[in-house]
């Protein structure tokens, strides 16, 4: 028997088959497999108030069909895209009126309405787990959830774009987030100071706990925890029961796979949009919560165990004088400074505590606490950069006090987040070699390139060796592919530019100027085009517009026809031409922009015995169809091929625009060159039957 995990795998592969999917399997079916999209939608539907659509639909996408099989319009189906097409097909003859017993077909219809959204979650799922590798989205893809957040709670959504569907999800957005590495300890008192924060008393939100290869998911449930893991799906569940702050720690271990003591996560809280008052550049709000609660609990332990000292009249004295200074100044840099001067009172007056070994700890606990008092009192707004930067290595410096080496997964996890300035901190203070971080595994600078981090891969490309800025990590993706691959306009200029940069590495046989192209970028693709030499090969022209024109990328078609060879618009790619694959996604921007060049040949057909004309009229897309009938002349026996197919198909959207545009030319002689008589009694015998004529 398949568990869930297994059954989610095959079933993928198998809808990665169908006419109307997409090849999700490529996307999803790796190694990482689905934590990343899962544990972000099942957040999303969490906030949304919308968990048991989202365990509705997991439901059919993780079923074992042939041990349970699903009954639809009478009959047994034991495989989910024999069900999708049935549903599809049953949905098609209710919606052209091709059916008698339309109360039936709409309760059938109605119970499995949730296969719907069945394509609109598996996009949604790609978006979430490689936000840089997209295919489908025809916008800008962002590493920020809000920007794709409407996709998932509701199953009545049918269209990518949300704006085009109707779907009433309110949109979600980062407030804080940290890169936070640490032991079991650390980790225990980090949760119990994300539960202190005002947002989580709200209940309005979700975590994120991300590592390399795997994501979680975390909301609060009264006093405990509630975790979301895809791996649960091995052992046929989806949740498990709820975790104290302990229990929570010790499944992160054991969901990270992680054996040594200490660990490196990214932490990101999401809350609705609309609630979300913080600057975009602003999430030190979790570190902030860590420290002040961590430093509060370790100064109450201390006070606990030297109260003679602690209570001396003079130091008491002296620390509400600090207090009091550290209070009225805004500047960080100010803050520092007196506590640099604390800390050589606190060493020279050392013999005042006889005997006592933890002075410098008492230093480093209370100086803390009271600088982060301090930024309490601040606007957490109102840092700056330089004072951000200076703020975020007060963490390192307690994490490095009594080590040597950093962990290279937070460094990792720091250029994937964009930390700049702890990067910068950890590069200034020399708490790393930023050579040594570059494995044969991982690289920095492809990290930060994927994410679109421009300062961050910029600062790294100053400071790595050339050998080292065009180095791939261990999938074979380098630095300039993956800016191009991430939309990064200002980034990718940059490298354009700079001789340390290789503008013409591969990815599977792929340059960066197809996979701009793909995905949408039609800045990168321009800057391609003008400064590098990926577009000096004519006889690939057609596939750069065809991969455009698939995508749906409306500004990246309009600026390739400015610079390629038109006559690539008429060239086959996987027996199709741009013409042709822009009429079967329906696009009528692209459509236009293609049937304005004069170059295009509408008539052409292909393998198939398809023309451009034809399948826009076998997908429905009356608009498209008035346009190449009022732009260009159609051949007559290109009209007649494509009457017949409408007439065999029952297609009603196409024979009404056929029958308004040429109901008196088929009864013309000439009509019966291109069609035997057999052919035509069908076709009159449809068009009577519709009454359409």
């Amino acid at each position: 028997m398949n568990n869930k995990y297994t059954c989610l795998h095959k079933n993928i592969k198998k809808l990665s088959a169908l006419e109307n999917f997409q090849n999700y399997y490529d996307f999803l079916g790796k190694d990482e497999g689905y934590c990343y999209g899962l544990s972000a939608c099942w957040g999303q539907a969490a906030l949304c108030n919308e968990l048991s659509t989202y365990y509705e639909r997991l439901d059919y996408l993780t079923r074992d069909y042939k041990l349970h099989p699903v009954s639809f319009m009478r009959k047994s189906f034991t495989s989910l895209t024999e069900l999708i097409e049935a549903y599809c097909d049953a949905k098609k003859l209710c919606r052209n009126n091709l059916i008698t017993s339309q109360l039936y077909y709409k309760n059938e219809l109605g119970r499995l309405e949730i296969l719907d959204s069945i394509n609109a979650f598996l996009q949604t799922l790609i978006v979430y787990h490689t936000p840089c590798s997209l295919q489908i989205s025809p916008k800008h893809i962002s590493q920020n959830i809000e920007a794709f957040s409407t996709l998932v709670a509701n199953k009545k959504i049918h269209a990518y774009n949300a704006n085009n569907s109707n779907t009433l999800t309110p949109q979600i957005s980062e407030y804080a987030s940290v890169v936070f590495w640490g032991d079991k300890k650390a980790y225990a008192t980090l949760f119990s100071a994300i539960k202190l924060l005002p947002v989580i008393k709200n209940n309005a939100y979700f975590i994120s706990v991300s590592g390399y290869g795997h994501s979680i998911g975390l909301r609060k449930h009264q006093y405990h925890w509630q975790v979301y893991d895809a791996n649960f799906m091995t052992e046929n569940i989806y949740i498990k029961p709820l975790f104290s702050d302990d229990a929570l720690v010790n499944q992160l271990y054991q969901s990270f796979a992680v054996t040594s003591k200490e660990i490196s996560l990214s932490i990101k809280l999401y809350v609705m949009a609309k609630d979300n008052q913080q600057a975009a550049d602003t999430r030190d709000l979790i570190l902030l919560a860590y420290h002040y609660l961590n430093i509060n609990t370790k100064l109450q332990h201390y006070i606990q165990k030297h109260r003679p000292f602690c209570w001396n009249k003079e130091y008491v004295a002296r620390a509400m004088l600090l207090s009091q200074q550290l209070k009225s100044e805004r500047s960080l840099q100010k803050v520092l400074s007196l506590l640099e001067q604390e800390e050589q009172f606190c060493i020279s007056h050392r013999n005042i505590v006889s005997g006592n070994k933890d002075t410098k700890t008492f230093w480093l606990g209370s100086n803390y606490f009271l600088l982060l008092n301090s930024l309490k009192c601040q606007s957490e707004a109102s840092l700056s950069k330089d004072e951000q930067k200076i703020y975020a290595a007060t963490f390192l410096h307690e994490r490095l006090y009594a080590k040597q080496k950093m962990c290279p997964h937070y460094f990792y996890l720091l250029c994937a987040e964009g930390k700049l300035g702890v990067i910068k901190a950890c590069f200034d203070q020399r708490y790393f070699d930023l050579k040594s971080m570059c494995t044969e595994q991982y690289s920095p600078l492809v990290i930060a390139c994927q994410n679109s981090h421009t300062n961050t891969a910029l600062f790294l490309i100053e400071k790595l060796p050339y050998e080292m800025v065009n180095r791939p990590n261990s999938s074979g993706v380098h630095a300039f592919w993956s800016a191009c691959q991430s939309g990064a306009a200002k980034l990718v200029q940059a490298m354009v530019h700079d001789p340390k940069v290789s503008t013409t590495t591969l990815f599977k046989n792929t340059n960066a100027l197809y996979i701009a192209c793909q995905n949408g970028h039609d800045k990168v693709v321009e800057i391609l085009i003008k400064h590098t030499s990926l577009f000096l090969h004519p006889q690939k022209h057609e596939m750069l517009l065809f991969l455009a024109c698939q995508g749906e990328h409306e500004k990246v078609v309009a600026t390739l026809l400015k610079y390629v060879d038109r006559y690539c618009i008429n060239e086959y790619v996987t027996l199709h031409t741009p013409l042709m694959v822009a009429c079967k996604k329906g696009n009528l921007a692209i459509v236009t922009m293609l049937l304005l060049c004069r170059e295009t040949d509408i008539n052409e057909i292909n393998l198939l015995g398809d023309s451009a004309f034809s399948i826009a009229a076998k997908e429905g897309y009356q608009d498209i169809m008035r346009l190449f009938i009022k732009t260009r002349k159609l051949d007559k026996k290109t009209i007649a091929r494509t009457v017949y197919q409408a007439c065999k198909e029952y297609n009603h959207n196409a024979l009404k625009v056929l029958i308004q545009y040429y109901g008196k030319w088929l009864h013309q002689k000439e009509y019966y060159h291109y069609l035997t008589l057999e052919q035509i009694k069908q076709v009159r015998a449809i068009v009577k039957h519709c009454k359409i004529a």
